[in-house]
Order: structure tokens, then sequence, then C-alpha cells
């Protein structure tokens, strides 16, 4: 008799904070126990009970510890989250490996080059974790939140894309994580180019791997922003040499692939591909949990 798989149990955005900081054991919803670090000793015993006062008397106790006491990749999900009130009560738990995950050497296709120190860079430095809930309700709901922040959600939103695909709800609450940048090598390819360039990723990690879809890539874009004030895909200007960055998403309109990207003070560009390639259109990838 074929087992069934039994619903995973969704904890708040607290104790996600608390398994961020403390990796769980593999089979037990467990804290792993570390004595031979004084400091992750002390660190261990801290944040249960700054988490744990929290949710009872001092509600600031939680910024407290997602702004101090967490690295900030692990922490923008939170932050922007709590700043358009959007956070939920409870929340899908990542996976018990996620630390490995982040911590893992980055996929030369994402990320070929090293640090100015000689070190490796890891999927956490070149990739935004990040909580997308269903209360964000649609992609025009979502930019009326954006512009309450004071940030410019759109600069061009093609006008055919908009009617397909922006009052379309976003998903059941869900993890992505999400490169900030488009794979090395896919730009100036075909869309079907940059298809297979990802799967050979996905086969040379033994990851899943995915092209995002666009509510996901939009979300990270600006719930990044608003957490730290940091632009994924962005426009060209000097910092960058005036490079621009756009990503293919797996939604079409009118028989076209959608690109997202030239992210300006002005807003984010939405638009359909006409043209088969372009020297600034390229491929994100993501994981979804």
């Amino acid at each position: 008799m074929s087992s069934v798989a039994l619903p995973t149990k969704w904890i708040t955005p607290e104790e996600q904070l608390y398994r961020l900081t403390v990796p769980m054991n593999e089979n037990r919803d467990e804290p792993q126990k570390t004595f031979d670090v004084p400091e992750k000793v002390m660190i261990e015993c801290l944040i249960p009970s700054v988490l744990e006062r929290s949710n009872q008397k001092i509600p600031s106790l939680r910024d407290l510890a997602a702004e101090h006491l967490l690295s900030p990749p692990l922490t923008t999900w939170y932050k922007a989250l709590k700043v358009i009130k959007k956070l939920p009560d409870k929340i899908p738990p990542l996976p018990r490996d996620i630390h490995n995950i982040l911590n893992s050497q980055c996929p030369e296709q994402i990320c070929s080059t090293v640090k100015p120190d000689g070190t490796v860079y890891t999927v956490g430095d070149k990739c935004t974790l990040m909580l997308i809930p269903e209360s964000l309700q649609n992609i025009n709901q979502f930019a009326g939140i954006v512009r309450s922040c004071d940030i410019n959600p759109f600069l061009n939103f093609d006008h055919s894309v908009r009617l397909e695909h922006a009052n379309l709800p976003f998903e059941s609450t869900h993890w992505v994580l999400h490169t900030n940048d488009v794979l090395e090598n896919s730009q100036n390819t075909t869309y079907l180019q940059q298809v297979q360039l990802v799967h050979s990723l996905a086969q040379k990690t033994i990851v899943d791997w995915q092209v995002p879809r666009l509510h996901d890539t939009i979300a990270t874009i600006f719930l990044k922003k608003i957490a730290t004030g940091d632009s994924l895909y962005p426009g060209g200007n000097e910092q960058n040499g005036n490079r621009y960055s756009y990503t293919h998403v797996r939604e079409r309109t009118n028989e076209y692939r959608l690109i997202v990207g030239g992210f300006v003070p002005n807003g984010l560009q939405i638009q359909e591909h006409v043209t088969s390639t372009d020297k600034d259109v390229g491929v994100a990838v993501l994981l979804k949990f």
C-alpha cells in the first residue's frame, strides 16, 4: 500500500526566523545544538527568547531580531512584507536544508567569478530568498502598494500585457529563491536556447531550477527594493557601465514571450519581446518551495 504524504504544517514568520538562525535537525523540529563555539551557543539561547517575547509583550523585538540577529539575505522577505503590512500569520516552512542551499557554491552558470578576496560566491550571495503571499492579490493591486512606498512601479507596462495578466491572482503563498541577474551567456540568445541553459543547469546541479513566472519576478524585484533599496534587473547607469538587464518569463501575450527588467527610478518595464534575440535580454532562474 502506497504511503500518502501529509500536508506540511505551516508556521509563524517568527518561527521561520528562528529556524533560519538555528539550523534544524533533519528529522525533528528541533535546533541542532552546537556547544563547541560559545558565540553560537549564545545566539541559540538568545533568538528563541527574543522571538518568544515578541509574540507576547514587546512586538518591536520581532523587527530587532530580523534586523540585527540575522544576516540581511535571510530577512529581506520579513522586512518587506512587514513594511507593506502583508506578512501572513502562518506561512509554509522553508526546506530543512535551506542553509545548505544558500551556502553552497554558486553554479558557474549563475556566477563564474570570485569575490575580491578570492573566495567563491554562494547561492545566497547571488539569489534573493522571498516569500510571495497570495494576499498581494494581483499585479494591479500590488502596484498600488509599491507606489505607496514612494517607488514608481512601472515605466512601461504594455497595454495588451496588462490587460491579460495584471488582474490574475498571485498563487497560494510560497517561497522563491530567485537569481539577482540573468544566467551568464544567456543574453543575445533565443528563448529556446535559454530554456536549454536552464535545463542544463538543473541537470548539472540536480536541483529544479526553473524559468520564472511573471508574478514571482515582479514580486521579488519590488519586495527587494522595498526592503533594501536595491534594484534587480536594472536599467543602464554609470554604476553598472550602462548595462541593461531583462529576463524572459514563461508567460506570453499575442504569441510573444514577455520580458521584465530595465528597472530605473521611473519604474520597471514589462513588455512583449518581439525579436528573437537581444543583447540585453537573458533568462533568470528560480527555485520554488
